[in-house]
């Protein structure tokens, strides 16, 4: 096998790769993260995750109530 038989078989396996595991490799991002919150009270107190990998406090929130970061 020649030398440029090599590099097209890499190149190959280089492009399926890409193909079925996407860019996601060579640029990975952050999850997607959606707080829901439902329920039969008429407003909760919550604490979650923040970006910064803090918490957040949110008090007499009325349901439902989404939100998405940034905060």
């Amino acid at each position: 096998m020649s030398t440029r038989q090599k590099i097209l078989i890499i190149l190959i396996v280089l492009i399926l790769s890409l193909v079925f595991f996407g860019c996601e490799l060579l640029f990975p991002t952050d999850p997607e993260v959606l707080y829901k919150v439902t329920g039969t009270a008429s407003t909760v107190n919550l604490t979650i995750e923040n970006s910064d990998g803090g918490t957040s406090q949110y008090s007499d929130v009325p349901l439902p109530w989404t939100t998405q970061p940034p905060y």
